[in-house]
């Protein structure tokens, strides 16, 4: 046992670190955007445009992150009996640099689309996804988070 007990959960799988919880959420941040534009029903139309101005790209980020959403719901139901489950779980740093990698691609895009104009939005996006992305990769901590040791 490499990490402390309070890093464990009930059922003795490693918990992902907050800054994972917070690279799942911004990763999901085209789903926030949708259900606060849904959430202000007089407005939504007039929110939406201000928050993502390429309604493509709003797109591209929900389905980009479904499976991310997924993931940080079957996490919670992971347990020793849902062997498949956490077969599956396995995979989530895999699944989330693919995940990183496509968002970056459609911030990209957007960009090329923009004649290179520079946003300090796509900007700060492409500066946290880069980050998020060399985290995933070479933390050990997110890497052992995804393994099925039990304590």
């Amino acid at each position: 046992m490499i990490y402390a007990f309070d890093e464990y959960n009930n059922e003795g799988f490693l918990k992902p670190t907050t800054y994972q919880w917070l690279i799942w959420f911004f990763l999901c941040r085209g789903w926030i955007i949708f259900v606060l534009s849904a959430a202000s029903r007089s407005q939504g139309d007039d929110v939406l445009p201000i928050l993502l101005p390429n309604m493509n790209e709003l797109y591209g980020l929900m389905l980009s992150s479904l499976p991310i959403a997924a993931m940080m719901w079957l996490i919670g139901l992971r347990n020793r009996e849902r062997l498949r489950l956490n077969r599956w779980l396995q995979y989530g740093q895999t699944l989330t640099l693919v995940c990183l990698v496509v968002q970056t691609v459609i911030t990209a895009k957007v960009i090329v689309q923009h004649a290179g104009h520079f946003s300090w939005s796509y900007g700060i996006t492409l500066l946290i996804l880069f980050w998020s992305l060399l985290y995933i990769k070479t933390s050990k901590r997110a890497r052992a988070s995804f393994n099925n040791v039990m304590i």
